[in-house]
């Protein structure tokens, strides 16, 4: 399942899944150390928030 993460982001790695008859969760997490706020431009290395990202289809 990593190999999948990958295709959407390098920096991120598959933690875990959840498989059931009408979805596929994919938890993951981030490898970067630090990140730009895409609002105020300054860079951080702490966790601000958590959220859930939904995709429906996947070119490839």
């Amino acid at each position: 399942m990593d190999e999948l993460v990958k295709l959407l982001d390098d920096n991120l790695i598959c933690t875990s899944t959840d498989i059931t008859a009408n979805f596929i969760h994919f938890y993951v997490e981030s490898t970067q150390k630090e990140c730009t706020c895409p609002s105020c431009q300054t860079v951080s290395s702490r966790i601000h928030s958590r959220y859930k990202r939904t995709f429906q289809d996947l070119l490839i």
